[in-house]
């Protein structure tokens, strides 16, 4: 393999076991707060589409590997873990134009462009969650509400949450050093 290819899947790697430590931080009840979501948008803006998802799938196979998954099923262990977090790479979509905005001094071009990135990403990782809420999790449902109704409310008020989160954490280290999501 060549030594540049070599570099950008060590950083990859280093960036999912970041993530990977990042989701050892407790959580509220009935909360994911996934700080995991941070190093992988990251490297996704920073290397784009494919290698997002490389690393995204890694970062989601990680806690099935560790013993740290909390796994009812196969099909749901899938579903929450590396579906839901192979996702997070579709920020890549926007590296180019984002990359470009950064390069050009453009900042608040690249901030728009990484609000997006972040808006994609959560989404889709919590669309999964929803899904399997739906699915896995319908007896644990809980205030009399449907098992629909219920996984939307959980998965959605943590898909907000982590849109938050990302975007001010993100926003804040572009704006106090943008040198971090370009790559070389």
């Amino acid at each position: 393999m060549e030594r540049k290819k070599l570099l950008i899947l060590l950083e990859g790697v280093v960036m999912a076991a970041l993530a990977m430590a990042l989701s050892f931080v407790p959580n509220p009840p009935n909360v994911d707060i996934a700080l995991g979501i941070l190093p992988i948008v990251v490297y996704s803006l920073r290397r784009g589409l494919k290698m997002g998802l490389i690393i995204g799938l890694l970062y989601g196979i990680l806690p099935i590997l560790i013993g740290t998954a909390y796994v009812l099923t196969p099909v749901q262990a899938i579903l929450e873990y590396p579906v839901a977090n192979v996702v997070l790479g579709f920020s890549g979509l926007f590296s180019g134009h984002f990359l470009n905005q950064l390069r050009s001094k453009n900042t608040n071009g690249a901030i728009q462009s990484l609000m997006l990135a972040i808006l994609l990403a959560v989404f889709l990782k919590y669309l999964a969650h929803f899904m399997a809420g739906i699915i896995f999790w319908s007896k644990y449902v809980q205030w009399g509400l449907s098992p629909v109704v219920y996984s939307a409310v959980i998965n959605g008020g943590s898909m907000l949450i982590n849109m938050i989160i990302a975007t001010l954490i993100l926003t804040i280290m572009l704006k106090k050093n943008s040198g971090i999501f370009l790559a070389e």
